[in-house]
């Protein structure tokens, strides 16, 4: 049998409280049930369900992120799609929207050439060599593809930039330039991840010759037998190619503006 005591007087089952024993309308402070009986928890902040209009943003959102990346095809997929969510969710500028689609590009010609021309628009239009760009400009597109490399190291190569344009930098100038900023971008990063396989944790580590081109056939390294990650990122630099020249398939500017209007 039940113990009296887990029942009071009206036959309600008692429930203990700081202050008194609650346990249904008839015990409980009228100003805390609310019509349908509920005791009213206003202790507790109320809990925001999503909306399906919340929902049918995200998938929106989502679909965005897939059609943009399976577009470009980068090679490291999931920054590329942080990257494009930090653009659609925050406060980006037009250049740095087309510097993150030209450095996407890098490895399909005829879409790294639109991205190029994209670039070279944004940044010609605050450029005070606008129309064109100038120096100024091409120091900055080095400054950005070289984020990655230690201080000393990315002024030597925003000092190899500037030296190789004029005042006026036109639009072939300006894609062999970008070309040879997202090629250097690249190889830099592929020396950090050689590093991270051969000496995890270990970027001050010395790393012999033989393995380091077993993972990045790629380098162009002095004849030495080992090297540290800085020797190695300064040699890159220094054997990277900055040919102003543009290529038969570069095209002009003006041939990109009427391909992009017809």
């Amino acid at each position: 049998a039940k113990s009296s005591r887990a029942f009071d007087s009206r036959g309600c089952p008692r429930r203990r409280s700081t202050n008194l024993i609650i346990c249904c309308p008839c015990h409980e402070p009228p100003s805390r049930w609310a019509a349908d009986n509920t005791v009213a928890m206003d202790d507790e902040p109320p809990r925001h369900s999503p909306s399906r209009d919340d929902e049918a943003a995200v998938q929106r959102l989502l679909e965005k992120v897939l059609t943009e990346t399976l577009l470009y095809r980068p090679e490291r997929p999931l920054e590329f799609a942080v990257q494009y969510l930090d653009e659609l969710c925050g406060d980006t500028t037009e250049i740095v929207k087309a510097f993150r689609r030209l450095v996407a590009a890098q490895r399909s010609p005829d879409q790294f050439l639109d991205e190029c021309a994209a670039v070279y628009a944004a940044m010609a239009a605050a450029s005070e060599s606008a129309p064109y760009c100038g120096r100024d400009d091409c120091a900055r597109l080095a400054k950005a593809c070289a984020v990655d490399m230690p201080e000393h190291i990315c002024d030597m190569f925003v000092e190899r930039i500037e030296a190789s344009c004029g005042v006026i930098v036109d639009f072939e100038q300006f894609s062999a330039i970008a070309r040879a900023c997202v090629d250097c971008r690249g190889v830099t990063r592929d020396c950090r991840d050689a590093w991270h396989l051969l000496e995890p944790g270990r970027p001050d580590a010395v790393v012999e010759r033989e393995d380091l081109l077993r993972i990045a056939p790629q380098l162009v390294l002095p004849n030495r037998s080992s090297f540290t990650l800085d020797e190695v990122l300064e040699a890159v630099v220094e054997s990277q190619e900055i040919d102003t020249t543009p290529g038969e398939d570069v095209g002009t500017y003006d041939s990109f503006l009427r391909k992009s209007v017809t």
